[in-house]
């Protein structure tokens, strides 16, 4: 990609296109969906139930009973034994599992894809991460990486006042180290907030979640790294955009995760192009900055669905997301990832789930096959052009070809350019207070929510390494991405990954309900909507995901 001249007065030109332009939505977060989606309690059939249950509350459980510890869908006042660390479980209740089939599912479940059948992860930790991704000290990475001295902003809507405590109480939890005094700023106007009541966008508490995770996972993966904090004053663009202008107009950080996004073309309008095109203007300034972004690339596959939990009912067609597709950021999608003893990979799927739900009388799963309920997100944008990066990596086929299948008159844009952890069955834990009951809980998250925080993180690491070695800060980074990625550096994700199972799957037990009906689901991995893996470059992972010699290449 040509380099971009920029005027030396960039502060007052950010800063004015930051203020243009309507939203009629706004921004939409993916951590409080991906909670529900992973802990949901309504009952029915898989293809009609939805995702109106609360967010779990209450003390932390144990690892092993993470998973199977919600609120009654009614509500009780009284926890269930199962929500109080101090009562061990009914020996009837399963229980998660601390590492991939670790824990096999009860065996007098009905068949389903493989035999014997495993519990999903009860929520990696950060510990976990750090190994499977080559952040730790090992015999193949000599020296641990923690991204001493470089700043990650987190960017996301409103703030939660809880946020320095809930990820030192986190962190302590786990065996980390809470942040030093220094290390986690805030920039949050709270008598600014707008939307909270009218709809326009998600409530505080649930953008509180998506705070929480992506604090969390960056401290978790670059214990050193400074985190700053921006919470925009709504979910609109414009707010999310004049953020975004203050973050480059102090070049308050090295780059900058976000965990949002929206269709850009919907049964009732598309995006304002106004809006798009000051985005696009302040995401090229960040490039000629020398800031790096790193976007979610959306939960729903291809965005064809209306019906899994983190689809728009009012998506006109498959189509990318909206910040992830700009040509100026880092598209991060979603892995499957699965951990043996000691952290180690086994083998790395794409992030798609097709969901079966136990039926009534025990016997069956319904439906089977299940249908598409969670996905990462990424496809061939209708909207932006092939930047120079993706020329000659990216096969024509899918340059040319959009999700509604017509052909584009020349290459476009794809995505994502790489993907991580981020599968609903191989969640990442988060420690949050919940803003209603005051009480702090930890619940797995899913979803390319995590993904994008955790590709933050190791680009962090990556430039301490870079920087030790007498280089320079990563700045944008796809256009480096593209050029080096080899099998070297990231694992490429197959469509029937080595070691793992033909069939992968994993049964989520959230335990019997209020009047003992027991409430299990099938879950079908590897299988994203309309976005399948391939050898290289594909539209599900992108360039793949890294793996521990990533890390080591900056070291060089």
């Amino acid at each position: 990609m040509r380099p971009l001249a920029v005027p030396t007065e960039i502060a007052g030109a950010v800063l004015n296109v930051a203020r243009i332009g309507q939203s009629r939505t706004g921004m939409h977060e993916g951590a409080s969906v991906a909670i529900r989606a992973r802990r949901e309690l309504t009952e029915g059939p898989a293809h009609s139930d939805g995702v109106s249950a609360p967010i779990p509350t209450g003390t932390s459980p144990s690892a092993t009973d993470r998973a199977t510890t919600p609120n009654s869908p009614t509500g009780a006042d009284k926890p269930s034994p199962a929500q109080d660390p101090t009562t061990p479980p009914p020996k009837t209740q399963t229980t998660c599992s601390p590492t991939w089939a670790a824990t096999p599912a009860d065996p007098r479940l009905p068949p389903g894809y493989t035999t014997p059948q495993t519990l999903v992860v009860c929520g990696y930790t950060p510990a976990q991460l750090r190994t499977a991704y080559g952040v730790t000290a090992s015999a193949l990475t000599p020296s641990a990486l923690t991204a001493t001295g470089v700043t990650v902003a987190v960017l996301d809507a409103y703030g939660s006042p809880t946020m320095r405590a809930d990820a030192d109480r986190f962190a302590a939890a786990h065996g980390d180290h809470p942040f030093a005094a220094g290390q986690y700023l805030e920039t949050i106007t709270r008598d600014k907030w707008t939307h909270l009541t009218d709809q326009v966008c998600q409530p505080p508490a649930d953008w509180a979640g998506e705070e929480a995770l992506d604090v969390e996972t960056v401290h978790g993966l670059a214990p050193n790294a400074t985190i700053h904090y921006f919470g925009a004053n709504s979910c609109t663009d414009e707010d999310i955009n004049a953020t975004m202008a203050q973050i480059i107009d102090t070049h308050a950080a090295d780059m900058v995760s976000s965990s949002f996004g929206e269709t850009m073309h919907r049964t009732s309008g598309d995006i304002d192009p106004a809006l798009v095109s000051q985005g696009s203007q302040l995401f090229q300034y960040a490039a000629a900055e020398g800031i790096g972004l790193y976007d979610a690339t959306g939960d729903c596959g291809d965005e064809s669905s209306r019906t899994g939990p983190s689809c728009d009912p009012e998506s006109s067609r498959a189509q990318t997301d909206w910040p992830a597709s700009s040509p100026w950021v880092t598209a991060v999608g979603g892995t499957a990832l699965a951990l043996g003893p000691g952290a180690q990979p086994l083998w790395t799927a794409t992030m798609g789930n097709r969901r079966s739900v136990l039926s009534e009388n025990g016997s069956s799963w319904v439906p089977f096959p299940g249908d598409f309920y969670f996905g990462g997100g990424g496809g061939t944008s209708e909207d932006f052009a092939q930047p120079d990066y993706q020329h000659g990596v990216v096969p024509d086929a899918l340059a040319t070809t959009l999700g509604t299948g017509k052909r584009a008159a020349r290459p476009m844009r794809t995505l994502p350019d790489v993907a991580m952890d981020g599968d609903l069955m191989t969640a990442v834990l988060v420690g949050v207070t919940d803003a209603t009951t005051g009480r702090y809980d930890e619940s797995p998250i899913g979803g390319t929510s995590a993904s994008a925080p955790m590709f933050a993180a190791v680009q962090a690491d990556a430039q301490q390494a870079r920087v030790a070695a007498g280089g320079h800060a990563l700045g944008f980074a796809n256009p480096q991405l593209y050029r080096t990625a080899s099998r070297n550096t990231f694992t490429d994700v197959l469509p029937h990954p080595p070691g793992a199972p033909a069939d992968i799957s994993a049964v989520l037990d959230l335990g019997p309900d209020a009047h003992g009906k027991a409430r299990i689901r099938l879950f079908e991995l590897g299988h994203d909507q309309g976005l399948p893996a391939a050898t290289g470059y594909d539209l599900a992972t992108g360039l793949g995901s890294p793996h521990a010699g990533y890390l080591r290449s900056f070291k060089r």
